[in-house]
């Protein structure tokens, strides 16, 4: 304790920050410090053997060996600092060894030692140095032995006690300065592997720390063949609280969160954090599901409990996976899959909640997996189709307005998939894009087609649904070009239908995007609109020309009144904003009635009729509709 007070206190801050330099500078300090006690211990020996002389020289070696430190403390220059500290023993030494008989000295042995100490705590070059001083040193006292050169040897009274002192002293110093060393590069291998396997933020162990933690686990679950739980937390939206309060206050908020989890569980050693807002916990040994289930429930209260940040208040939710591993009935290699899995179907959700790992979580990843391995020959196998749903005036309900397009896949091995599956695993797997443009082509291409056959009227608007992801592509507006080139349709035939949800994930970039469209003669509509959380005094700043209401307010606008206020509400301010609604999900006469009340613009949904394959719209087309 008392050797780590001394480097505190010589060892600047900033050398401190850097672990290779720390580690010299801890050297330097250290062997100053047992240079001080040696030198101590010689003083007194020499005084004793009537060689008061000597003590002079040692006292000097041991002023400049103390000013090495201050150099050290106060400039931080840590190489002249050791070059002063080799240079006072390497002077002391000279001098004792000239007063004690040269050549023939008891301790002209010690003239190792410079280089020696040079090379421990300077390196390799350091050492070459001194080692070569230390050499033309000896080389010296040995010529003057050649050529009889008399010497003031100093007078010893007990020349024996001297020389056994002078050589045991010298295998006692290399050793301790070894075992410093020694002591050094192992507390540095230890701090290297608290870099390697801690997190430096929360100080948890981190995600290799966390793979050796299960395998323990589970190598001693299938020994004493017990159970074990697996707990993976994920806080919702966390990368949102970092754009809106920066990385510093997230670290903060990070730090809390570990605390309370640390106070939930008391077993810190079975935490790790194994990603920027993910943390995985090993209940070992497990007590029973319900154990886990009410340390689950715990964790997801305390959690909820608000933050103070930035001078407020702060609510989080966090989403929470659990799987159970016995030995024998599960395969231990997958365990990490499965509470992702169990995580990934508590998010899908809502999050806010925890979903235990079961076989059907299996036999849907095992769908979905099969579903990512089919969609990308779906468009080549020619697996893909259009429908259409009709969009109607709502004053006018047999009047088609519009229709919309809608992407179906009929797989050869899967059968019809439906698109709330498809759609999300092709963004995932990054084809979206190749769906969204064949799409806009097909839908474009059969719309002309309706036209110039004389079954579609003119003034009927297309509606397209597109993908962000699609929007930001480089090619976009060139692929955009071509079909409008290719098809011939106007600008003025067809709409963009977004979600409200991509439009809040990607603002600046979308609105810009959404400016380009508008200047093209191109219409965007916020589809699902309520869903997310945009206000309706945000959408002045949108290049957009209408809303879809979210089909979950007209489920419930007959048997709430606060669903019938807010679909209510939404079209009065809409309207005051120029925007055009539609209203999707119809399904009764007695929804179609109340939106008619309330003066909403256009209707959709399966009421007036569900979306229909090409050969079928032909027919619902050439009815009449007046």
């Amino acid at each position: 304790m008392a050797i780590e007070s001394f480097n505190s206190y010589f060892i600047p801050h900033q050398i401190q920050q850097d672990e290779i330099a720390f580690t010299a500078a801890r050297n330097h300090v250290n062997t100053c410090i047992i240079s001080f006690i040696v030198a101590t211990f010689y003083a007194q020996l020499y005084y004793f053997l009537g060689f008061p002389e000597a003590i002079l020289a040692i006292v000097i070696c041991e002023v400049l060996i103390l000013a090495s430190l201050f150099i050290l403390k106060y400039s931080s220059r840590l190489d002249v600092a050791i070059q002063v500290m080799v240079f006072a023993i390497t002077a002391a030494l000279v001098w004792l060894i000239y007063h004690l008989g040269g050549i023939k000295s008891p301790i002209l042995y010690w003239l190792i030692l410079p280089g020696f100490i040079a090379t421990f705590i300077g390196g390799a070059r350091s050492g070459v140095i001194w080692c070569g001083i230390t050499i033309l040193t000896a080389l010296f006292f040995y010529g003057l032995y050649i050529f009889s050169y008399p010497l003031d040897i100093a007078p010893i009274t007990k020349d024996w006690l001297l020389k056994l002192v002078s050589f045991s002293g010298l295998g006692m110093l290399l050793v301790a300065l070894v075992y410093v060393y020694e002591a050094d590069k192992s507390s540095s291998i230890n701090k290297l592997k608290q870099l390697a396997y801690r997190d430096g933020l929360t100080k948890l162990p981190n995600r290799p720390a966390y793979d050796q933690m299960l395998e323990n686990a589970i190598y001693a679950a299938n020994a004493e063949l017990n159970s074990f739980a697996l707990i993976f937390i994920d806080i919702d939206n966390f990368r949102r609280i970092n754009d809106l309060f920066g990385e510093m206050y997230g670290n903060i908020l990070l730090q809390e969160i570990v605390r309370r989890i640390k106070a939930a569980l008391g077993n810190v050693d079975t935490i790790a954090r194994v990603g920027g807002d993910q943390f995985k916990i090993i209940i070992d040994p497990l007590l029973n599901n319900k154990a886990v289930k009410d340390i689950v429930e715990t964790l997801i209260a305390r959690l909820k409990q608000p933050y103070s940040i930035n001078n407020g208040e702060l609510n989080i939710t966090a989403s929470i996976g659990m799987v159970i591993y016995t030995p024998r009935k599960m395969q231990e290699k997958y365990i990490d899959r499965y509470v992702e899995l169990a995580l990934l179907k508590a998010k899908e959700t809502g999050g806010d909640t925890y979903q235990f790992y079961t076989a059907a979580l299996a036999t849907e990843e095992a769908s979905r997996m099969e579903i990512e391995r089919s969609l990308p020959n779906a468009i080549s196998n020619n697996e893909l189709e259009l429908h259409f749903q009709p969009i109607f005036d709502a004053k006018s309900p047999k009047k088609i307005a519009g229709m919309e397009a809608l992407l179906r896949w009929h797989s050869k091995t899967l059968g019809d998939v439906p698109p709330k599956i498809f759609i999300p695993i092709a963004e995932k797997i990054g084809l979206i894009t190749d769906l969204g443009n064949w799409v806009l082509r097909e839908a474009c291409e059969k719309y002309m087609q309706l036209i110039k056959a004389g079954t579609l009227q003119e003034h009927i608007i297309l509606t397209i649904n597109i993908s962000p992801v699609q929007l930001h592509q480089n090619a976009f507006f060139e692929t955009l070009t071509q079909v409008i080139n290719q098809t011939g349709i106007k600008t003025q035939q067809f709409e963009f239908e977004l979600t409200e949800t991509a439009i809040i994930s990607s603002e600046t970039d979308l609105v810009d995007v959404l400016l380009k469209l508008r200047n093209m003669g191109i219409c965007t509509v916020i589809d699902d609109f309520g869903s997310g959380n945009t206000s309706l005094s945000y959408l002045t700043s949108l290049p957009v020309t209408g809303l879809k209401i979210d089909k979950v307010f007209l489920d419930k606008m007959l048997t709430t009144t606060v669903s019938a206020d807010v679909v209510e509400a939404i079209i009065n301010l809409a309207h005051k904003i120029k925007l055009k609604v539609v209203a999707e999900g119809v399904e009764s006469s007695k929804q179609l009635d109340f939106l008619v009340s309330l003066n909403c613009d256009l209707v959709q949904g399966f009421y007036l009729s569900r979306p229909l394959p090409e050969a079928e719209l032909k027919k619902f087309l050439s009815r009449p509709h007046t």
